[in-house]
């Protein structure tokens, strides 16, 4: 996994001379890659990722995206936040899911 971060840091070194809006996200996904990679590098166990989601853009410009428990009922009276609703999501915040 340290080969992986040091190839991602040499190719965010190497794109970081002249940065456009383009580069700057492309630079900031492989600030999260890093991230992850230093993660699973960290992390205990056999861990296996399935997803990875991105979350889309949204149209209001102010919404935040939320983790519930549904409870398994269909009646949002029932449903809960996860960790008391402070786990807020917003645009372009990845999902990674891991079984």
């Amino acid at each position: 996994m340290n080969e992986v971060i040091e190839l991602l840091r040499e190719f965010k070194k190497d794109h970081s001379i002249t940065v456009d809006s383009d580069d700057a996200l492309l630079l900031d996904k492989v600030d999260a890659l890093m991230k992850l990679a230093d993660f699973l590098d960290k992390a205990e166990g056999k861990i296996d990722i399935t997803d990875i989601h991105i979350l889309p853009l949204s149209a209001t410009g102010y919404s935040e995206y939320r983790v519930i428990n549904d409870n398994e009922s269909d009646n949002k009276s029932m449903w809960t936040e996860y960790g008391d609703g402070d786990l807020r999501l917003y645009d372009g915040d990845w999902l990674v899911r891991m079984k």
